[in-house]
């Protein structure tokens, strides 16, 4: 396996890195893999997968002074990075801030609940200067953290609440005015409904669907107007635009401690361009 490794690097490098994914079962391949990208940097830099390769206590100890110019590593992997093993090394988490700034804010959606980990023990500060930074780039992107960090914020009054609740307010702070109306008329609306569930929940049972139905129904200038006055979205697809609520298909759900309801709402398909400008 040397040989051939060897052989693969001096030719085409990013053979190397795919012996390993090829051969998994092999742990001489990746031993192998790991000596020549640690031995001959250079040779790999260019290739995003072989800094896993390459960031391992030997070259740590040495401040992996190749890394800096390495290819941008994928979402999943950079995350790993940002794990508590990586936290006291500024100049791995230096370079996963950069492949995290070179992804697409619509795929670093799904990985919120990740980011939100690695907030939780970030003392350096860079995580909250990257979500920051990436909520400049993406309306989409800063909507969704700012309902993960609506969720984090409310509790026990913990370190990481607090982070949270500042966090949040600072992001708020940075909208602009134009983009501040959108995430206000959003979440008061979505929360709004989510509130009703809190009002239902002092009422028996068997009458929550009716009542529940009666108040979107009367709640006309609270429920059915937005819609129909603002750009609304979907929080669980930010590509559908609420035109308007169905209060006669509503339903309370069975929940022994809650009240947790289901709404359904007319909508129209909204181009990517539109969830970025909130018209």
């Amino acid at each position: 396996w040397a040989a051939f490794a060897a052989a693969a690097a001096l030719e085409q490098p990013e053979v190397v890195i795919n012996l390993v994914s090829r051969f998994p079962s092999y742990p001489a391949v990746e031993d192998v893999a790991r000596k020549l990208v640690t031995s001959h940097p250079q040779l790999f830099q260019h290739i995003p997968a072989a800094a896993h390769y390459y960031i391992c206590p030997a070259s740590i100890n040495e401040g992996t002074p190749h890394l800096a110019n390495w290819a941008c590593s994928n979402i999943i992997d950079t995350l790993r990075l940002l794990s508590l093993p990586f936290r006291d090394f500024m100049h791995v988490i230096q370079f996963a801030i950069k492949s995290l700034l070179s992804a697409e804010a619509s795929h670093l959606i799904f990985y919120l609940p990740q980011l939100m980990q690695c907030l939780g023990f970030d003392s350096t500060g860079k995580i909250e200067n990257f979500l920051r930074q990436q909520c400049k780039n993406s309306v989409e992107f800063t909507h969704q953290l700012l309902w993960s960090l609506n969720t984090e914020r409310t509790g026990d009054g913990s370190p990481m609440a607090k982070k949270c609740e500042a966090l949040h307010d600072v992001i708020v702070s940075d909208l602009s005015d134009e983009k501040k109306i959108f995430y206000r008329n959003e979440f008061e609306y979505i929360l709004g409904l989510i509130d009703v569930s809190n009002v239902l929940k002092a009422t028996e049972k068997a009458k929550r669907k009716e009542q529940l139905r009666a108040m979107l129904k009367v709640g006309v200038s609270k429920y059915q107007d937005p819609p129909r006055t603002q750009h609304l979205y979907l929080p669980t697809n930010p590509d559908q635009r609420v035109v308007s609520i169905i209060p006669s298909t509503a339903g309370a759900m069975q929940s022994a401690a809650k009240c947790p309801i289901l709404v359904q709402f007319k909508w129209i398909n909204r181009d990517h361009s539109s969830v970025e400008a909130g018209a």
